[in-house]
């Protein structure tokens, strides 16, 4: 096992202490921060290839999966039982099963097809719900469709990972960036994202470097 820079340490505890702060300043529900202090951690832990990543992960998504429920909301609750927690759950047992955790690259074909069923659906879906008049409807959508790309590659540990999680927290900063212009109270979920982007980069080139 590889010793932990003193540095990698300093932006571990800044970007907990920063998304916590920002968790609070939002939202006073501690379930809200349970799940997103889980999130950064599994984020973090996970550009270190540290198999604990997806216990992180799957109690982010059970908390998160609550609040759901509690607000009604239902087809999204579904969506982390079936889909999101199982891969989750697959990639933890696949990790600890091979004792190591392999990075893996998509060959070319595959990228190819995932890019453009990804773009179909992303298109094909923004249309229908800027027909419904849904605001911000390409962002969310990018959002939904790259999240759900982004999960089974990061259960399968492929580094492409990376990118997709670049694309779904950009897509969500711009959101909440253009929410916080019009109102400053939606500022922290903007930082939040922020951070996300900034992880998932060092995460990237932390993943190319130990690929190599």
């Amino acid at each position: 096992m590889k010793k932990v820079s003193i540095n990698f340490k300093i932006f571990f505890i800044i970007s907990i202490i920063l998304v916590i702060t920002c968790s609070f300043l939002k939202d006073k529900n501690i379930a809200l921060v349970v799940a997103n202090f889980c999130e950064v951690i599994y984020l973090l832990l996970n550009t270190r290839k540290n198999k604990h990543t997806f216990l992180f992960a799957i109690v982010c998504f059970l908390v998160n999966t609550v609040i759901l429920l509690i607000k009604n909301m239902y087809g999204s609750a579904l969506y982390n039982l079936l889909y999101i927690i199982p891969l989750l759950c697959y990639g933890y047992y696949s990790t600890v099963k091979e004792k190591e955790f392999s990075i893996k690259k998509l060959d070319n074909n595959v990228r190819i097809y995932l890019s453009g069923v990804g773009i179909t659906l992303i298109v094909g879906i923004a249309i229908i719900l800027h027909i419904f008049e849904v605001e911000f409807a390409l962002l969310d959508t990018i959002s939904l469709i790259c999240g759900a790309i982004s999960i089974f590659l990061i259960s399968n540990r492929y580094i492409e990972q990376w990118v997709i999680l670049i694309l779904v927290n950009l897509s969500n900063a711009i959101t909440w960036g253009i929410l916080s212009f019009n109102n400053i109270v939606n500022l922290p979920n903007f930082l939040i994202y922020i951070m996300y982007i900034i992880i998932s980069i060092y995460g990237l080139l932390y993943w190319r470097k130990n690929s190599q």
